[in-house]
Formats: C-alpha cells, structure tokens, sequence
C-alpha cells in the first residue's frame, strides 16, 4: 500500500516522464472534441461511429467482441440524456455524488451488460470527461487487492445477470461509483499538484489542446502500474 511519501515520489517521476514524453494524445482529443458536439437525447449514426472509434481507434477495445454491441447503447444514452447533460457542465473533483448515486450506478449498469466494464468507462468519460473516471482491468484488480485488504470484501462487487448463453456475472454500477468517490478524493487531496502537471502539460502542448484532471490521473495510474491510491479507502 502506497504511503503519502511514495505518493509523492511517484508523482516526481510521473512528473518528470510527463515533462520528458510531452504526449499530447491527439487521437483521444479528436473523438473527445467529436462528442461534444452530440445532442445526447438524440444521437445520430455519426454519434455512434464517435464512440466506435473511441472505443477501437482511441481505446484498443478491438479484440473484446463488442462492436455489434455499441448501436445499442444510443438507447442507454438517450434515456439518461438530461444527467448526462448535466455531468457534462461539471468536475468530478468539485461535484456531490450522492444525489446521483442511483443514476450514476444504473446508467453505468447498463452500458455495462451491453459493452463491458472498461468499455462502458470509456463511453461515459467520453462523453463527460471532466466527471467520469477511466479505468482498465489492471486499475480495477489493484484497488480490489487493496480493498480487500483493508476491509476483508472486494470494492469491485459483481452480480449474476441473465443472458441469452445463460447467466454472465457482471460488475455492479455500485463499485464503479465507489471508485469515482476514491479518485474525487484524490484529486481533492493533491488538486494543487495535479493541477500544476496540468498547467505545465498544457503548456507544452504541441497542439493547443488541454488535458483535464481525470485524463491526467488516469495517466498516473497507468505510471504507476495501475495500483490504486488505497491509502483514501
């Protein structure tokens, strides 16, 4: 588990590396730009090859089976169109959860049973990027390893849901809510730092564009080999 001193030496290299790369992403700004432009209550086939090469062009989602899938989740979008339009006006960081808690887990849930836990992540941070999170299996292992060794249970539960092929056990909308309140608090506990990455970042930037804290983060957890900052659970 991660001290607040190896938080912050983890920080140095991370900003050190940053400083050195100086990656700009373009690709993920390009379809992150494309999706603003989307009326989320009524989402165009254009809309639907955004988050298709979101997903594949952006987020190397190609190999996990699920492009018959992400037409269907046009549906899920519109049905939360409103929130969604709201999420997209706010920062995760400076945002209370807990009024959107039941939202937040079913629309989650739903783009989960369509498209997977990581894709759905992406679909709902492209679309409001300052306010969800990204995650990846390596993200979700580490902050369940340190969950549960801290509280004796996973943070990342599952339930069993029908299917088709039978019942497929899936990860409950609840657990990703949990980890948005984690990485809110991160963001709370080190906004200075992050933010003075940020500011250096966007700097350097070779082509105009500014990264938000929940890119960078996300940035930093992939740095950091994907272990979770466990000492805030």
């Amino acid at each position: 588990m991660f001290t607040r001193p190896e938080i912050e030496r983890i920080l140095e290299v991370f900003i050190y590396e940053q400083n050195r790369l100086q990656t700009d992403d373009p690709v993920y700004f390009t379809y992150i730009n494309q999706m603003t432009k989307a009326n989320l209550s009524s989402l165009n086939d254009n809309d639907i090859d955004t988050i298709r090469g979101f997903l594949f062009g952006w987020g190397h989602m190609g190999r996990t089976g699920i492009k018959p899938a992400i037409p269907k989740t046009r549906n899920i979008i519109q049905r939360y169109a409103d929130f969604l339009q709201k999420a997209r006006r706010q920062q995760l960081h400076a945002s209370k959860l807990t009024p959107d808690k039941i939202t937040i887990e079913d629309l989650f849930e739903g783009l989960n049973a369509l498209v997977g836990r990581v894709s759905a992540a992406k679909i709902l941070h492209l679309i409001c990027p300052e306010f969800f999170p990204l995650w990846d299996t390596g993200i979700l292992e580490g902050y369940n390893s340190s969950y549960k060794a801290r509280h004796g249970s996973k943070l990342i539960q599952t339930k069993s849901v029908p299917t088709p092929k039978g019942k497929k056990t899936v990860v409950t909308g609840e657990g990703y809510y949990m980890f948005m309140g984690f990485t809110r608090e991160f963001i709370a506990t080190y906004h200075q730092r992050l933010s003075e990455i940020q500011t250096a970042l966007n700097a350097a930037s070779k082509y105009g564009k500014e990264k938000g804290l929940l890119k960078i983060v996300d940035e930093f957890n992939v740095h950091a080999s994907h272990t979770p900052f466990c000492y805030l659970m």
